[in-house]
């Protein structure tokens, strides 16, 4: 939904430059995945204003920086039960390590017990923890709910992307968490209601760009979880 720092993003290069975001974006997400349906919106996104659109998916993922316009994208989505992940940008990195910070409302689980918020806790900059992207999605589905085939993927794919800070990881981190959503709704037995998953992200074509063998995994999980 946000395309703040593009240019340091892994789809950014020269033939890009003076583009607008949303077009550069959209094109390499259609490099991936010609069948999927992207909708480009060449504006600044407004909680409010875009209710309509906030209406017709399944699912958010955003990278917005700006807190306030993320704590009330959260409060709309809350309302109208959607799932939401977040991406920790470098202004909100702070409540993914002290759950006992001011943004607790839109960045924790209040179901979590203490044993989950301990395990939260703990440092999650990948190099001092190369797990750090398996804790993204635990703060997000809980730990007990990732499945032991994405876990293990999870697990190797953090261990190679997460030793590049910061940008290569927070989007393999949404990639996971729409993984982990999608994963829960076909053991519910739910399908996502929509044909089209909307991501206006460049972090999937990121994901394509990025050349090793734990990225291929994910990017094939990623394609079973849409039936592509």
């Amino acid at each position: 939904m946000e395309l703040s720092n593009v240019n340091r993003m892994l789809c950014a290069d020269r033939w890009s430059v003076g583009e607008p975001k949303a077009f550069v974006l959209g094109a390499e997400i259609l490099n991936l995945n010609p069948r999927v349906q992207v909708e480009m919106h060449v504006e600044r996104f407004k909680p409010d204003k875009h209710a309509n659109y906030l209406a017709e998916v399944d699912a958010v993922l955003e990278g917005i920086d700006g807190i306030s316009v993320k704590t009330r994208l959260r409060d709309r989505l809350k309302a109208g039960e959607l799932e939401s992940v977040s991406m920790p940008t470098d202004t909100v990195f702070a409540p993914f390590v002290d759950v006992e910070g001011p943004f607790d409302p839109y960045f924790c689980r209040p179901d979590l017990d203490k044993k989950a918020l301990d395990f939260l806790r703990q440092p999650i900059s990948p190099r001092e923890d190369p797990k750090g992207l398996i804790r993204q999605v635990a703060l997000i589905m809980g730990e007990e709910n990732i499945p032991p085939d994405l876990m293990a993927a999870l697990y190797l794919f953090s261990q190679d992307l997460l030793s590049f800070w910061p940008q290569p990881a927070l989007p393999a981190m949404l990639n996971a968490a729409l993984l982990s959503y999608l994963h829960l709704e076909s053991l519910a037995g739910r399908k996502p209601e929509h044909s089209r998953v909307r991501v206006s992200l460049p972090e999937i074509a990121g994901i394509k760009r990025y050349d090793s063998a734990q990225a291929k995994v994910i990017n094939e999980l990623f394609a079973q979880s849409l039936g592509l």
